[in-house]
């Protein structure tokens, strides 16, 4: 009978999701185009401008949005999607999750935006990409310990 690897994949994808969120949070230090569009858009001294403090909410705000809602579900389903695949395909369906759903996003965040919704879109898709690796170089390997299928039971009362 082969061996096969036992290891508790929870761990690995709540690490895998930090790390993407903290990776996807580090390219925030480059400022979106939206963002510098925004703070450009007014002149000076306009009194019905939006106040330059709260964008600094509004950066945080959209980025932990990608990533709630693009981000960890891309990865978890990239390596779904990709179980038993090398890790370039887990990446591959990743990226076929995240694209969507970070368009959905973009569209219901910036849909009147003057600039329009493709820029918004394609630097989201950009900055969630590089987190998407930063997922998928967690869980690439399927690490655990390996057991023994012959003489391991099966159910609560299993030997081992």
């Amino acid at each position: 009978m082969p061996r096969t690897r036992v290891s508790a994949p929870w761990p690995r994808h709540l690490a895998a999701a930090h790390l993407s969120g903290l990776l996807l949070l580090c390219t925030f230090l480059v400022p979106p185009t939206w963002l510098l569009d925004a703070a450009y858009a007014t002149a000076p001294g306009d009194a019905t401008a939006d106040a330059p403090f709260t964008l600094l909410f509004a950066v945080p705000l959209f980025c932990v949005a990608l990533h709630l809602l693009a981000q960890i579900p891309a990865g978890l389903a990239g390596v779904r999607l990709g179980r038993n695949r090398s890790s370039r395909v887990r990446y591959g369906y990743a990226l076929l999750v995240v694209v969507p759903a970070s368009l959905l996003l973009c569209l219901v965040l910036f849909g009147n935006s003057p600039g329009g919704v493709l820029p918004a879109w394609g630097d989201a898709v950009a900055r969630l990409a590089i987190g998407l690796l930063g997922h998928m170089w967690v869980v690439r390997s399927s690490g655990g310990r390996l057991r023994d299928t012959r003489t391991a039971g099966t159910g609560f009362f299993r030997r081992g």
